[in-house]
């Protein structure tokens, strides 16, 4: 131990008076540590870390499956009944919904952000309110009207009264009880956002609903179950409702996942892909400080051989040289934390919008171990190499050497280096052309002009669907009243807007041909709003009222796929759901998807005049979309009925400006580090390159002293450099070809091995490796012959 002590005192006089080195390797250890740490931060609060909720392991969700919702996970009321009576495997099971709510009690109503649950969703969570009760199982219809507060709204709302429970508040227009408040900081998963909860005002076995694929499913198993069993058992249930229920179920399936991989599932790989790239500017960053500590090494064998000839083992020796790197590697790690804590917080702050649990990241116990983990593995990775070769060396007989003969393991180290620069320059491109196809997006019209905002109103307060339309239409002619506004229109959805609701059509009769479809309504003019061309027929006008035969108007694909050798006007099509028949009376163009890779659906479209419902989105398309004219939107919209005024009236562009947030922050955070990765391999390629002409300076000179020219003295030095930086290259290409693929999803519609990206990064890292050894060569091939045979 006191060896032990004393050659800690050692070393850190050694680093104290190295100061150069010393300036070096601790900040750069500390960004590569602290950027390491916080990227696992990340990784531990949203993906590690169990769900904060009673025994959650138990805790899973159930999906209804379908090719129209690919990547959804949904269910409809009815069919929940039906497992929850049938299933043994589950104990509670309940379903939840957001659900825009305006609260009354002001001057005007306040939309909040709100949802709609059942008793059992709250009591599969396992969830204990703070004040009063939870919304019970048997809470639900327009005969039961309470409400559950988030613990925010209560206080900013009610001010943390304790009186609240039982009192009476106004929701759409109607009476509701408060029966409880919510605990600080819970929060459902998939809808964190929401701040009122109600019961469904709809009695959920209503057989009606069946098609109404709008909820998500929380369960906990049943005491001794699994997954897998629940799985089996659901399984077997769903096929037996698509049997009983053809028209509504037939086709779909059921999976049962885990909550927390259903929740964090489509964000894991992105955030493992950061934490490997990070991780491997950490190891490019270790390996320069172990090109730089094996240089120190190779310089102080002089003082290594008269530590040995005064009796110090090569173990004492190797041992010193990793106690060295061990307070190197400590030293950055604390001051690593400190960037982790505020690369946490830069994260957070920059994140895009859909990374769920970003609330539960932080630095605690875990990134402090982790921290520490990545301090050892750096002291191995800078003093390894030069602890071993001390180890394997006759430092004793280095006394009288004359020279220092430079490591090939630096070589190799630079080399590595360049690898890695590679295989993150390669993802970073990928991603960057990735994010350069989503910003040339063409949805088929002109994206310039258009307005959109949500509106809604209360089945309490308009019980009548005429009255719905008379709204809605007194509320569209005033809003094409305002100057600037060229025409407005209404849907239940449109690109990059709205929910995604699916359906089956057939052409004609039972048994014709049938494919999956996504349905809309939408108002007069809409496509006239949009932009959309018509290529066939006609769209919809006020003759389409609910009186009027039914009609519909398809997109080319599903024209293509019902109707390839004639016109689909006048053909029958019905939704096999709604079990509604319609005549088709129009065509229009597609609208491409946002993503490249994404295939145009099958769209149908029929009149809000005749399938009228109480929310829609109002579309306007102006000259100019100003500030001025979002607010004149708005103030008509309130002045037509309180109820329709919207929280918020936004852009097309400003929807694909969201849209652009997640690609943008992925090639920047990834292209971020590269080009750390980059600086690193082009320092240490132009410090080996000069490292080695330091110790050949007389090699150097009797060449030139015996005619050899510059040209030539630089083309060796440079082709002994560009061979290390070919093999770097080679080695990160093949590596990139196989670590491009992680970035999956992340890829808009560009291939993981595109040739484009691949070409060129190879060839401008070889360029680049070249310039940085050719600038070390350059000054050695001006060394005076007579100054550098005197060198040594």
């Amino acid at each position: 131990m006191e060896a032990l002590l004393a050659d800690l005192r050692l070393t850190i006089r050694q680093l104290a008076r190295e100061r150069g080195y010393t300036a070096v390797a601790v900040p750069t250890l500390a960004l590569a540590l602290g950027a390491t740490t916080a990227i696992f931060s990340v990784v531990s609060g949203v993906v590690l870390r169990p769900l904060p909720f009673p025994a959650p392991s138990e805790l899973v969700t159930v999906c209804e499956r379908h090719p129209s919702v690919e990547g959804f996970c949904i269910a409809s009321p009815p069919n929940v009944e039906d497992w929850t009576r049938a299933s043994a495997t589950l104990g509670q099971i309940g379903l939840a919904r957001d659900w825009p709510l305006r609260l009354s009690g002001g001057d005007r109503p306040e939309a909040v952000a709100g949802g709609l649950a059942t008793g059992g969703f709250f009591a599969a969570l396992g969830v204990r309110p703070q004040l009063g009760r939870l919304i019970r199982p048997d809470e639900h219809g327009a005969a039961a009207r309470v409400a559950l507060l988030s613990d925010d709204l209560w206080r900013a709302r009610f001010g943390a009264d304790p009186g609240v429970i039982e009192r009476t508040i106004e929701i759409d227009g109607e009476a509701h009880v408060v029966v409880g408040v919510l605990p600080p900081g819970f929060a459902v998963p998939h809808l964190e956002w929401i701040r009122l909860w109600t019961a469904p005002p709809f009695d959920p076995r209503d057989e009606e609903n069946r098609v109404w694929r709008g909820f998500q499913v929380v369960a906990r198993l049943a005491p001794g179950a699994s997954r897998q069993a629940a799985q089996a058992e659901l399984a077997a249930i769903a096929r037996g409702l698509g049997e009983q229920y053809p028209a509504t179920n037939a086709d779909w399936t059921v999976e049962v996942l885990d909550l927390r991989d259903s929740l964090v599932g489509p964000v894991r790989a992105r955030l493992f892909v950061f934490l490997g790239a990070v991780g491997l500017v950490l190891l490019l960053g270790c390996a320069n400080l172990a090109n730089m500590t094996l240089a120190r090494t190779a310089h102080r064998t002089h003082e290594l051989a008269v530590r040995a000839a005064l009796g110090a083992g090569r173990a004492r020796i190797a041992r010193l040289l990793l106690l060295e790197s061990l307070v190197v590697s400590l030293a950055g790690a604390a001051l690593g934390v400190l960037v982790a804590a505020w690369g946490v917080s830069l994260f957070l702050a920059l994140a895009p919008a859909g990374i769920p649990r970003l609330a539960e990241v932080g630095v605690d116990w875990r990134v402090l171990a982790f921290a520490l983990g990545l301090a050892g593995l750096s002291t191995l990775l800078i003093g390894g190499a030069p602890a071993l070769r001390v180890a394997g060396t006759d430092v004793a007989r280095q006394l009288h050497a004359s020279r220092v003969v430079p490591s090939r393991g630096r070589g190799t180290l630079v080399a590595v280096e360049t690898a890695i620069a590679v295989m993150l320059l390669t993802g970073a491109a990928l991603l960057g052309r990735a994010f350069a196809n989503l910003t040339a997006w063409d949805p088929g019209f002109r994206r310039e002009g258009l307005a959109v905002a949500w509106t809604g109103l209360s089945s309490g307060t308009y019980r009548d669907v005429t009255a719905v339309r008379a709204v809605y239409e007194q509320a569209l002619d005033a809003i094409r009243a305002l100057p600037g506004v060229s025409s407005v229109s209404l849907t239940s959805a449109g690109p990059l807007f709205g929910g995604i609701e699916p359906g089956t059509a057939r052409a004609g009769g039972e048994g014709a041909d049938s494919t999956v479809v996504r349905w809309h309504d939408v108002g007069p003019e809409y496509f006239a709003t949009l932009g959309t061309p018509v290529r066939a027929g006609r769209e919809f006008t006020a003759a389409d009222h609910a009186g009027a035969p039914p009609v519909v108007i398809v997109n080319e694909t599903i024209a293509r796929r019902f109707w390839p050798d004639r016109s689909p006007l006048g053909e029958r099509l019905v939704m096999t759901e709604q079990n509604l028949e319609f005549t088709v009376v129009g065509v229009v163009a597609d609208h491409r998807p946002f993503r490249p890779d994404a295939a145009v659906q099958p769209e149908v479209y029929w009149p809000f005049l005749q399938l009228t419902r109480w929310g829609s989105f109002v579309v306007v398309r102006a000259e100019q979309v100003t500030p001025a004219l979002a607010a004149a939107v708005r103030d008509r919209l309130r002045a037509v009925a309180p109820e329709l005024e919207p929280g918020r009236v936004s852009t097309l562009d400003e929807r694909v400006a969201q849209q652009l947030v997640g690609p943008r922050f992925n090639a920047l955070l990834l292209g971020s580090f590269a080009a750390v990765a980059l600086l690193l391999a082009v320092i240490g390629i132009a410090g080996l390159i000069a490292y080695r002409v330091s110790h050949r300076v007389r090699e150097i000179g009797l060449r030139m002293a015996l005619g050899a020219t510059t040209g030539a003295v630089v083309r060796q030095l440079v082709r002994e450099g560009g061979v290390l930086v070919a093999v770097g290259v080679g080695a990160g290409a093949v590596g990139a070809l196989a670590l491009t693929r992680l970035l999956g999803a992340m890829l808009a519609g560009i291939s993981p091995t595109d040739p484009a990206v691949f070409v060129a990064i190879v060839g401008g890292m070889l360029s680049v490796g070249l310039v940085a050894a050719w600038i070390p060569a350059r000054r050695a091939s001006r060394i005076d012959p007579h100054t550098a045979l005197r060198a040594e």
